[in-house]
């Protein structure tokens, strides 16, 4: 059990370093192409750098000089502020999480909100609330995040209906209910690949054609829930 233990934490730190590597660099290079094109449209040829980090003399530079810098620094130059920390990238558990050890090191520990969390998820728990970590979770992921949550609980409440409406037994309810599960878990993988597979294609630079330049929100709208009545549908199907 050691060994595997340790062969799997030595794989998952070489595979995720290379995935981690890819989107936020990948996410630099699409951001940074897309300032480029703004700036030459704009018939801007020169930008000017204030120096902010010593390692980057501050100076005046050319659209074509900085084309030729390397991706994080042309972030720099450009002040894309792109990659992770940015909004397409903001890495909200890493930012807690660094901004939690920090605290503990430098000895500036805020203990009146870890005091805070603590009573206000005995309370969730007094109260018998379902989920209290997706509560405390969605306070400090950002509301674009949070928001895909809160469509699944809606998910979730609409099969739960059905399954109150239909009169389901509760050994095949619970069999209704894994199905939902494996399906949901089943859109958060592939979403999750098909996001390393844009931000591979952004890393090696490969121009997309947009569909939709300016997508109305209402296509969503109708596409999220044509996607929760199919969730709801075919979970359903195993009572049948």
């Amino acid at each position: 059990m050691q060994l595997g233990d340790i062969f799997g934490v030595t794989a998952a730190a070489l595979v995720m370093f290379l995935v981690l590597s890819v989107l936020h660099l990948g996410n630099i290079k699409q951001t940074v192409a897309f300032k480029m094109a703004e700036l030459e449209a704009a018939g801007i040829t020169e930008i000017s750098y204030d120096g902010r980090l010593q390692s980057i003399p501050a100076r005046t530079y050319s659209l074509e000089e900085i084309k030729s810098l390397p991706p994080e620094i042309q972030n720099e130059i450009l002040k894309t502020n792109a990659g992770f920390g940015s909004e397409k990238i903001p890495a909200p558990q890493a930012s807690l999480m660094a901004a939690v050890a920090r605290g503990i090191f430098e000895q500036r520990t805020e203990w009146i909100l870890i005091v805070a969390g603590i009573f206000l998820g005995l309370g969730f728990i007094l109260m018998q609330v379902r989920s209290p970590m997706l509560i405390a979770v969605g306070m400090y992921l950002p509301i674009d995040t949070s928001f895909a949550i809160f469509l699944g609980g809606v998910f979730k409440a609409l099969l739960e209906k059905l399954i109150a409406a239909k009169k389901i037994e509760t050994q095949e309810k619970e069999t209704i209910t894994n199905r939902g599960i494996l399906l949901a878990s089943g859109l958060i993988a592939g979403e999750a690949l098909t996001g390393i597979f844009f931000a591979t294609l952004a890393f090696a630079e490969v121009e997309l054609p947009a569909a939709f330049p300016r997508p109305s929100y209402l296509i969503s709208l109708i596409l999220l829930s044509l996607l929760g009545l199919y969730l709801a549908w075919r979970s359903l199907q195993t009572s049948q």
